[in-house]
């Protein structure tokens, strides 16, 4: 079964063109991995993933929630069923119980990359900027891959208010990526400067009011 679940899980990161096909690859094994929590806890987050990228989201959003709410029942410590439970509650706008989650987490994982990645978008939408920052640079200080690097300034370059020089001039880092031969770096450097614009005291005040 766990082999089943490794194999679904590299066809529907390589494989998979949509979200949906994602789902439909993790479900078709996610019945004899149902009491492993990595496997439930990549199936919630598929379709939390889905919900986010369709029309007609509630019952995606209804069986993430449900999937990940399982996952923390199988293993409440495992870092990232937590964190995806929290990415679920504040994606639904329920900040406190996302904090809760987060809180709890820090407290017995406090290196996990992605407890603070998920504060720093809570802490944003309290209107508390330099603890989501530093929130932010810790997750990249934690886990300085790629993957990571780029999904930081995706939701970074998400945030309400973002100022228009930030938006149009600052090249997206996937594009740093595949077109230069030094993207890396250049991609790190991206990331200083949007942390830097984010600092600004006039960002503060755009975003306040947004």
């Amino acid at each position: 079964a766990y082999g089943a679940f490794v194999r679904a899980l590299g066809r529907a990161h390589t494989n998979a063109k949509t979200e949906a096909e994602r789902v439909a690859m993790l479900e078709a094994v996610a019945a004899d991995v149902e009491t492993y929590p990595p496997a439930v806890t990549e199936l919630g987050g598929a379709y939390l993933d889905l919900a986010g990228k369709s029309s007609g989201t509630e019952p995606h959003y209804d069986r993430s929630e449900q999937i990940l709410r399982r996952s923390v029942a199988l293993d409440a410590l495992y870092p990232p069923a937590r964190q995806k439970l929290a990415s679920y509650f504040a994606k639904r706008g329920r900040s406190e119980e996302s904090l809760r989650l987060l809180q709890k987490g820090l407290v017995t994982h406090a290196r996990f990359p992605g407890n603070h990645d998920e504060l720093g978008y809570i802490l944003r939408y309290a209107g508390l900027m330099e603890a989501s920052m530093d929130s932010y640079r810790r997750a990249q200080e934690l886990d300085r891959s790629l993957e990571n690097l780029v999904a930081t300034e995706q939701r970074l370059r998400a945030l309400p208010g973002m100022i228009p020089e930030l938006e149009e001039g600052e090249p997206a880092m996937a594009d740093l990526l595949t077109e230069h031969a030094d993207g890396v770096v250049l991609a790190e450097e991206s990331l200083q400067r949007i942390f830097r614009v984010l600092a600004d005291p006039i960002h503060h005040r755009i975003a306040a009011q947004s």
